[in-house]
């Protein structure tokens, strides 16, 4: 659901290519991140030869990477790697430093010896033809239907792309509350496997959240009374929390004129995408790993301000 891609500065050498380019970074603004250096010379290089621009394309350049900026799609990393001088260009040496670490990423550049001569090819698209590129298909694919997949497709595909670089974790899915007072525990088994995920792959820090947003709806066909589900959730979320202290839950007593939405959201501080069935996400919570996905619709969504606007309505009671 996120590519992760090394922008190098050679592609903003020329405005002929300038609307191609904008294009691109349309594309990465919604499903892309740029991985930069932590020195800063890679940025400085793009905006130094953005300056150099066609004042018909550099206002519009510049709002987009100021943008990406905005929704923290600029990752800076240190190169585990150092190299023999094999480009005469600073900013173009840091773009291969990071490209030979560990991390997959997507390459856009402009034809040069040393690119070419360091670079894999199947990694890489240039810029001259990134309009027919798989990468433009990836980066512009708005949802996907998930078929017959199972938990390490779904890690690999979605969750790490997603869980990768991000700050904080923010799950809204009313179902889980409402599930608990139906005696239903298949989302606990769900939720540990997201947070096992993102302890894996994430980089923790001391302001790092992972919050989940949920409702009850209080109904007397309920198995499980009120107070007894809340307990339940309350239980499980200090459980979790020996491992995860960065979790939290929070449940809201919905009412019959103020119910929260049916959708189901996973948002993170780079991007928000919405899930169709939900974080009860497998056939049986009882099968060994890796269990079989649902079939279930994911894509992006941009409604974030309703979402949040909706769990934390003052109407609604925190439980």
């Amino acid at each position: 659901m996120l590519t992760r891609i090394i922008l190098f500065p050679c592609i903003f050498a020329s405005t002929l290519d300038a609307q191609v380019v904008i294009l691109l970074l349309r594309d990465i603004l919604k499903s892309g991140i740029v991985i930069t250096d932590n020195q800063g010379e890679v940025l400085r290089s793009i905006r130094e030869r953005i300056d150099h621009w066609n004042p018909k394309f550099k206002p519009k350049v510049k709002e987009i990477l100021k943008n990406l900026e905005k929704k923290h799609r600029f990752v800076e990393i240190l190169p585990d790697q150092q190299l023999s001088q094999v480009c005469s260009n600073q900013a173009e040496e840091e773009c291969l430093k990071i490209f030979t670490s560990e991390e997959f990423y997507k390459v856009l550049v402009r034809n040069s010896q040393c690119v070419n001569n360091v670079l894999d090819i199947n990694r890489v698209t240039c810029i001259e033809d990134y309009a027919v590129s798989t990468l433009v298909d990836k980066l512009k694919k708005s949802d996907l239907t998930l078929n017959e997949w199972k938990e390490d497709r779904f890690e690999q595909e979605i969750l790490i792309p997603l869980f990768k670089d991000a700050k904080h974790i923010k799950i809204y899915d009313r179902w889980i509350g409402r599930s608990a007072s139906e005696g239903n525990t298949n989302h606990q088994t769900t939720l540990k496997w997201l947070l096992e995920v993102f302890q894996r792959v994430a980089t923790i820090r001391s302001d790092t959240v992972f919050e989940v947003y949920c409702g009850i709806y209080p109904n007397t066909k309920d198995k499980i009374p009120l107070p007894k589900a809340v307990n339940t959730l309350r239980k499980f979320e200090s459980e979790v929390q020996v491992i995860f202290p960065y979790f939290r839950l929070f449940i809201k007593e919905e009412i019959m004129d103020n119910q929260l939405p049916h959708d189901r959201y996973l948002i993170t501080n780079q991007i928000a995408v919405y899930i169709g069935r939900g974080f009860d996400l497998f056939v049986r919570a009882s099968e060994n790993y890796p269990r079989r996905i649902r079939d279930l619709q994911i894509g992006y969504c941009s409604n974030l301000t309703n979402v949040h606007k909706h769990y934390t309505d003052r109407s609604l009671r925190d439980l």
